[in-house]
């Protein structure tokens, strides 16, 4: 610093001193003591400037710059010591939200940094986030901690904050990310999921970083969707920055991956995922966007060629291995992609196209089976059958054995064979098969199938002659040599044939002999015939005749004689065969079959004699009686045929013996042929046909047609007897001709039954007979009988069997005459049945209209006919009330035949009669065709509507009621019909438009109609058209008498009256809605709104007050409301007694929520309702989310209770609350304590924060406020022991006062100063530090001696000797005292005590044989505590061997240890110690042999064990602290002792020694009370 300013700020700083001295106001003090430490500060002198300002802050504590200039100081001087309590002041002193929050922050940091405090860290970052949430610091350092401390939640609430806090959308996207991932790890990846959402909506350089994220998580989770959609949405982005690099930039791609390999590799594992989530459309696009990026990859075309097709879509995968094909696939790939082409064709039915693909697959792979497959399955429909067997031997190129080949050739040969017909390549396949091995025997086979299959008799010769000489089964040589022959007789060659038939016969079989020699009798010769050629060929008669002599069976022999007669016939040699037949007929008359041969061939010769004479022997001679008849019967025919009629009736008469009827019928026939005119002849020939038992009937008709047709020579009564005996027995025809005959014989009409039978019997007949008897039963009953009534019945018979018009009109007539109705009306339809046009339908008519008379009540059929008479006359037959169908089939055909209008009308009304037979669609029909007609036919349109309404046309519907609407006259039904309109169309159409100008309609015409205007409203308002809307109301308004409605109406002017500006009138409107309706919601709340707008905040606040205690109103409004209000009441009106009123109505109705309490406890303390204050509060401490918030809660109310209502009793529940949330706060404590609480609370609330404040102490001992606390809750409970440690504690912190000193020696003076127990060996490890064991405490307890004589202290250099040692005798006090420690750490040997040294308060050991206790000459008895921490502590080092450690550093302790194992020939190296080689030297000087012996084991230990020696000898001094302490009893004093350092002055160093900090943790543990108990060393 220059000269010239140093000596200006001295000058300053002198004078602001002077000042100072001069001033008495406390606050200018520190604010002068500030300046000074600010200069001093400024000048570099920054002790002399923290004393200043801890000055200026102990003057004035509310003054914060000199507390925070301290704080400043400390930390960049790293002076920690007091940095803590200057912390903690500088939050107390903290005010506003922003400096507790930086005041937290930097004690947080503190307790992180340098007291290794994740909890205190982490309380201390929740007050400052509490006390300012909006700053993004302290959540931060929060979720640093949180990170630390393994708190997933902490750390996710912290994160939360900071996204919230964030305004960068890119920061904001991160820390979203990072909350989603954190989330994911918690198990909520739902919210994971949102949170990913959320940050890739948001516009910054996190979208990507979202997507890689979310992909993350989804493939953690298993989550394929939201897998591909992560993915996708990378691919997204990627293209976006391939597209525009601007676009990359700001969604966060990184370079790297701007790539199409990125973004195609994207696409296609997110379109494998829709893959296999079943999404085939999805996967199709997916895969088709990787394409775009990278056209040229194999991989995705082929991912995209299997989706095409498990798709269907054989067309696009086609196309795409076509573009794959143009690239210059080849080899089996390009085999596939020709395949998939192929398919295409296929099912296009393209044959062509499909054998082409497949033929470039085959040449792309000729082994592809699949396409070979494919090729033989198109080309199996047989239109290229060459091509198809090509194919097949080109598959049996690729087949891998010769079998396999040898098949494919064998199917070729068929293929060629049978379909080709190209035998010569079918030979080729098959010698390709035998070249290929297959056996000789089958091929031959095989070539003979396909040779008698193809016809061709060379080639079948060929392979069976090669099959015979190949070796032919046994029993199939026959069959061959059996086709052999046969093929070549066929085609002539008659010598080939004869040696086949020669071997076939030769075979040595007595079946294949015979077939043999037949052949060479019947095949040789004979030949296949051509087209148009007549058979050259028969078996010659001599060849069988030679057969027949060589036959040795005389039956046989016999046949084949007959045979080579027939052959003989057929060649031309007739006579030849007459010849031989002759004798074989001599030989055996009786052989039927030589016989009737021999007799048709003399009678084909004209020699009818010879062929009855044969005929007639063979009868004579036959045993078959009536096969002989028959030959009897032909025999006489052939005689009856040379005209010997005698002989005729002579052989007849030999065959009546056996065939009686059938020779009778003839000789009957002969003998009319024999004397035709002679009537005696005649009747001879009838007699016997009678006789011979013919048809009696047949007979009689002709007996009475002989007899009457003789005339008077036949005899009349023989003929009528005869007539008798037809009409008995005859029928069919007979009976009618015997009928007529009764009718148009005169002598045979005078018997009525008999005629009456005959015409029965003639009616029997049917047809024509039929309607002669019923005219002739009819002539009788009119003319003969003269009865009417039977006329009538016979004559209505006739005419149906007789359906003619004279027929009909007989009956006509005789109906009239019998004045039958019934009758008429039927006869006269009969008669109708034969008019045309208008006679029918007149003459139809005229019988409906007789019917209709005759039965008035029976319906009659409607006429058929066009004629105006047939309309009318179905009009009459269809009588209002009858059948509504005949009712509506009359009016609908009545057209114009009553003039036009009238025809409408009846059309009109037909539709109704079909209405009301159930007929709706015919009528609905009918309807529309009245109304195109007339359009303003209201009835019509009515039964529109109700045809419509029954068939549930909806459209149909409405546009008869609009139509109905517009044509009535009277607005009122007008407006029903219009509202109906409209409401069917708005509920069962989509055309609301339509019934939105219905409803209007409606309401135009009656403004009363409620549906109407309801819906016209509501459609209106959701147009906000609010002009036309206000009409509305305006005209309901005018017709309303509902208050109800009325007052809607109002609210609903007022809304919009509210929403164009007119406040005012909205107002207006709102007071006549809570005139008719005090209670309406909406209105207060709308009330409220206005009038705040305009400044109204009274009317306002009363309106929202009103709504808010309205119970019917919703939970949410009412408690908006009443916010509100209080809001108004509170900040506008400066009323809060009113707002209390307005908040405590919400609460008592159970409306009240957290912040409503909140606001409530703060108005009520505000206004001093106390009562009323803390039931909010200590209903908030229970249901605040956060502890902090429920600890004020419960703080707050108990300070109401305690300061205000002054009953402390009354706080008992916050205090219980209080403590719940934190068991050791301070000033809940303190009420307890102070407060005559339920004992057995007490002692619960008490024990409780003893327990927490041990937990936290023993993390933080240095803390003095929760010391203090303990030590009171130990006073209360009169816990001596603990009031002793707690106190001794505060000293050590810097708490010390005269009352403090005072009772610490009061309780001194009642503790046992004497051990009392010995020290097992696990009292013993549980006074030692955690960290004081292993080999190396082994190891010094072994090596006591040595390391006390090499590195002391020794009794030399103590300066002490025999004048020095106290006898042993005599009881001295101090060896007595010695002696009680000894004993208690477990010393069983004697030992000796000695009074000297260089420092009279001090106590030092010396091990050996006999260890020895050196006292400094200023400790005398009876002990105190100083003296009894030091002979404890020595007598405890003694037992562990580590009596030098309390003088020497770590280095030396570590050195002894190397030195040690090196002397056991443990090799370790000395890291570097510079005191090593003195260590070395002494131990090797001072070992003895037994040590060194006894120390092996322990040193391999040590080097194994890798134990920290430096760490340890820390350690083994903190187990010398805590015997001193159990000595104590007051760790001040041990402390004191440790640093050097007056009991008065050791909080400023304390904290800032963690060997003090590790001894003030075990002082307030329960183990330090439990060891002293054990000691017998309690307090009395």
């Amino acid at each position: 610093m220059p000269t010239g300013q140093a000596e200006d700020a001295a000058a300053l700083l002198n004078r602001l001193r002077s000042e100072h001295a001069a001033q008495e106001d406390n606050a200018l003090q520190a604010l002068l003591l500030h300046e000074c430490g600010v200069l001093e500060e400024k000048h570099g002198e920054e002790p002399s400037a923290a004393r200043d300002y801890l000055a200026a802050f102990n003057a004035d504590p509310q003054f914060r710059e000199p507390l925070e200039a301290l704080v400043r100081i400390l930390t960049r001087r790293k002076s920690i010591k007091n940095l803590g309590k200057l912390l903690e002041a500088l939050t107390r002193a903290s005010v506003s939200p922003e400096e507790r929050a930086r005041a937290f922050w930097e004690r947080a940091a503190f307790l992180q940094d340098y007291e290794q405090s994740l909890a205190g860290a982490k309380e201390a970052l929740e007050e400052a986030v509490g006390a300012s949430p909006e700053d993004p610091t302290p959540w931060l350092e929060l979720e640093l901690i949180a990170a630390k401390d393994g708190d997933l939640p902490g750390r996710m609430r912290a994160i939360e904050a900071r996204a919230e806090l964030a305004t960068d959308p890119t920061w904001k996207a991160i820390l979203f990310i990072e909350l989603a991932e954190l989330s994911a790890k918690a198990g909520d990846a739902q919210r994971a999921y949102d949170l990913i959402d959320a940050a890739a909506a948001l516009d910054g350089q996190g979208r990507f970083r979202s997507q890689v994220t979310l992909e993350s998580i989804a493939a953690r989770e298993d989550n394929p969707t939201a897998l591909a959609r992560a993915l996708e949405g990378q691919a997204q982005l990627i293209e976006e920055a391939l597209e525009e690099e601007t676009r990359g930039d700001a969604s966060g791609v990184p370079r790297y991956a701007r790539r199409a390999e990125y973004a195609a590799d994207a696409w296609l594992r997110a379109a494998e995922l829709k893959r296999r989530a079943g999404d085939q459309e999805g996967w199709v696009k997916l895969l088709a966007r990787a394409a775009e990026q990278l056209p040229q990859s194999s991989v995705i075309a082929r991912s995209r060629l299997a989706s095409l097709e498990t798709n269907g879509d054989a067309k696009g995968a086609a196309e795409l291995a076509k573009a794959e094909l143009e690239r210059g696939v080849a080899g089996p790939g390009a085999a596939a992609l020709w395949l998939r082409i192929a398919e295409a064709a296929m099912l296009d039915n393209d044959r062509d196209g499909a054998l082409g693909a497949l033929r470039s697959a085959l040449e792309a792979d000729p082994a592809s089976i699949m396409a070979r497959a494919l090729e033989l399955d198109l080309l199996s429909d047989a239109q290229d059958p060459a091509a198809l067997a090509r194919s097949l031997e080109a598959s049996g190129a690729s087949c891998p054995t010769n079998e396999a080949k040898a098949r494919a050739e064998i199917i070729a040969a068929y293929v060629w064979a049978c379909q080709a017909g190209d035998s010569d390549a079918a030979k080729a396949a098959l010698g390709r098969a035998a070249a290929l091995g297959t056996p000789a025997p089958l091929l031959a086979r095989i070539a003979r199938t396909l040779a008698s299959v193809r016809g061709d008799a060379a080639w079948y010769e060929q392979v069976t002659a090669e099959l015979v000489a190949s070796g032919a089964e046994r029993g199939e040589e026959e069959s061959l040599w059996f086709e052999l022959g046969r093929s070549r007789a066929l085609r002539g060659d008659s010598a080939g044939a004869a040696e086949a038939f020669s071997q076939l016969a030769a075979q040595g079989g007595d079946a294949s002999a015979w077939l043999g020699h037949v052949l060479a009798a019947y095949a040789l010769g004979a030949k296949k015939l051509t087209p148009g050629e007549v058979v050259a060929f028969r078996p010659i008669a001599q060849t069988i005749e030679e057969l027949a002599k060589a036959e040795t069976d005389p039956d046989l022999a016999r046949g084949l004689w007959v045979v080579a007669a027939l052959r003989s016939v057929r060649s031309g040699n007739v006579d030849h065969a007459r010849a031989r037949l002759r004798e074989l007929h001599e030989a055996s008359p009786s052989d039927e079959v030589v016989a009737l041969f021999l007799a048709e061939l003399e009678r084909r010769a004209g020699d009818l004699t010879a062929a009855s004479t044969i005929l007639s022997a063979c009868a004579t001679s036959t045993e078959d009686i009536e096969l002989g008849a028959a030959l009897y019967l032909e025999a006489a025919l052939l005689t009856w045929r040379l005209g010997d009629r005698q002989k005729t009736i002579e052989l007849v008469e030999q065959a009546r013996g056996s065939a009686s009827k059938a020779a009778a019928a003839l000789l009957a026939w002969a003998l009319r042929g024999a004397d035709p005119d002679s009537l005696d002849g005649r009747r001879r020939a009838l007699v016997t046909a009678a006789e011979a038992g013919a048809d009696p009937a047949s007979i009689a008709i002709e007996r009475f047609g002989l007899e009457v047709g003789q005339g008077e020579a036949g005899d009349r009564a023989e003929a009528l007897t005869a007539l008798e005996t037809a009409e008995a027995e005859g029928s069919g025809d007979i009976t009618v001709a015997a009928g007529l005959a009764r009718l148009t014989w005169p002598d045979a009409q005078s018997d009525r039954a008999a005629i009456d039978r005959a015409l029965d019997r003639l009616e029997d007949q049917g047809d024509e007979a039929t309607a002669i008897a019923r005219a002739e039963a009819y002539r009788l009953a009119r003319v003969v009988d003269q009865d009417p009534g039977a006329a009538v019945s016979r004559a209505a018979a006739w005419a149906d069997a007789e359906p003619k018009l004279y027929a009909a009109l007989e009956w006509l007539g005789a109906a009239l005459a019998a004045k039958d109705r019934e009758a008429e009306v039927s006869a006269r339809r009969a008669v109708g049945a034969f008019l045309d046009d208008e006679p029918w339908s007149a003459m139809d008519a005229s019988a409906a209209l007789v019917a209709m008379l005759d039965q008035p009540s029976t319906p009659q059929p409607m006429l058929a006919g066009t004629s105006d008479a047939t309309r009318l006359a179905n009009l009459e037959l269809a009588m209002p009330g009858c059948d509504p169908r005949r009712r509506a089939f009359a009016l609908k055909n009545v057209s114009h035949a009553l003039g036009e209008d009238a025809g409408h009308d009846a059309a009109a009304l037909a539709g109704w009669s079909e209405l009301a037979a159930g007929n709706v669609e015919a009528a609905l029909a009918t309807f529309r065709a009245a109304v195109e007609r007339r359009q303003d036919d209201i009835v019509s349109w009515e039964g529109v509507r109700a045809a419509s309404e029954a068939l549930g046309d909806h459209v149909s519907t409405a546009l008869a009621l609009a139509q109905l609407g517009a044509l009535s006259r009277d607005d009122t039904r007008g407006a029903v019909f219009w509202e109906s309109a409209g409401v069917i169309l708005l509920e069962h159409t989509d055309a609301h438009d339509d019934a939105e100008i219905a409803f209007a309609r409606a309401f135009d015409r009656d403004p009363s109609r409620s549906i109407a205007f309801d819906k016209l409203f509501r459609r209106v308002r959701g147009r906000n058209e609010d002009d036309r809307l206000l009409d509305i109301i305006g005209r309901r308004l005018d017709v309303a008498d509902d208050e109800a409605e009325i007052g809607k109406l109002f609210w609903e002017r007022a809304r919009v009256l509210r929403k164009k500006g007119d406040r005012e009138g909205a107002l207006s409107a709102l007071e006549n809605v809570t005139m008719l309706e005090p209670d309406h919601v909406g209105a207060l709340a709308l009330s409220g709104e206005i009038s705040i707008t305009m400044g109204k905040f009274a009317e306002a606040a009363d309106f929202l007050g009103r709504l808010s205690g309205i119970g019917e109103a919703p939970a949410q409004q009412r408690l908006m409301s009443g916010v509100a209000a209080v809001d108004i009441y509170e900040n506008k009106l400066n009323a809060p007694e009113k707002a209390l009123k307005v908040l405590v109505g919400l609460h008592e109705a159970g409306l009240s929520t957290p912040p409503v309490r909140e606001r409530l406890a703060r108005v009520a303390a505000k206004t001093g309702a106390w009562s009323r204050a803390t039931a909010i509060l200590e209903q908030l401490m229970q249901e605040r989310e956060k502890r902090e918030g429920r600890m004020e809660a419960a703080r707050l109310a108990m300070a109401i209770w305690r300061d205000k209502i002054n009953e402390p009793l009354k706080a008992e529940g916050a205090v219980v609350k209080l403590l719940d949330e934190s068991p050791d706060d301070g000033e809940a404590l303190d009420l307890v304590l102070t407060t005559s609480y339920d004992a057995a609370l007490r002692q619960k609330l008490l024990g409780r924060a003893k327990s927490v404040l041990v937990q936290k102490l023993s993390e933080d001992p240095c803390d003095a406020d929760r010391v203090e606390r303990l030590a009171k809750i130990a006073q209360a409970g009169q816990d001596a022991a603990l009031r002793q440690a707690t106190l001794g504690c505060l000293v050590s912190l810097g708490r010390d006062d005269d009352a403090i000193s005072t009772e610490l020696k009061r309780i001194d003076g009642r503790v046992a100063t004497r051990p009392q127990i010995v020290l097992d060996a696990r009292a013993m490890a549980e006074i030692a530090d955690p960290e004081d064991h292993g080999p190396i405490a082994e190891l010094f307890v072994l090596m006591a001696e040595t390391v006390t004589l090499a590195l002391g202290p020794t009794l030399g250099s103590l300066g002490v000797g025999k004048k020095e040692r106290v006898d042993s005798r005599g009881g001295h006090p101090l060896r007595v005292a010695v002696a009680e420690w000894m004993g208690a750490v477990g010393f069983e040997g004697d030992f000796e005590v000695y009074v000297g040294g260089p420092e009279p308060m001090r106590v030092h050991g010396v091990a050996g044989e006999v260890p020895s206790i050196v006292i400094g000459s200023g400790i005398t008895t009876p002990l105190d505590a100083a003296a009894r921490s030091a002979i404890a502590r020595t007598v405890f080092a003694l037992r562990r061997g580590i009596t030098s450690l309390r003088t020497r550093d770590e280095a030396t302790v570590a050195s002894v240890v190397i030195a040690a194992c090196n002397e056991v020939d443990i090799k370790v190296a000395n890291p570097g110690y510079a005191v090593y080689g003195e260590i070395q030297r002494a131990v090797h000087k001072e070992i003895s042999r037994k040590i060194r012996k006894s120390i092996g084991e322990v040193c391999q230990k040590v080097v194994a064990s890798k134990q920290d020696a430096r760490a340890w000898t820390h350690a083994a001094r903190r187990s010398l602290d805590r015997m001193a302490v159990i000595a104590a009893g007051d760790v001040s004093i041990v402390l004191s002792d440790i640093l050097n350092v007056p009991r008065d002055q050791l909080g400023s160093v304390v904290t800032e020694n963690e060997r003090s900090r590790r001894l003030l943790s075990f002082v307030l543990s329960p183990s330090y009370l439990e060891l002293r108990k054990k000691l017998g060393m309690g307090v009395r």
